[in-house]
């Protein structure tokens, strides 16, 4: 049986999704807020102390 080069490279695909943002793991601090890049970001208490993932995308504007 034949295999086409489009199922073949189907096949060779990888199972985990490619990421098109630019990805940051940045630390909870104890006020509740991340930084990312120059701009700080609130987040929920329960994750003082953790990393936490950050995606950015590039702005459609």
């Amino acid at each position: 049986m034949l295999r086409t080069r489009a199922a073949v490279a189907a096949a060779a695909a990888p199972e985990t999704p490619f990421e098109t943002g630019r990805v940051f793991t940045p630390r909870v601090d104890r006020y509740s807020q991340i930084a990312v890049r120059t701009n700080r970001y609130s987040v929920p208490v329960r994750l003082i102390g953790k990393r936490v993932r950050v995606v950015l995308h590039a702005s459609p504007h």
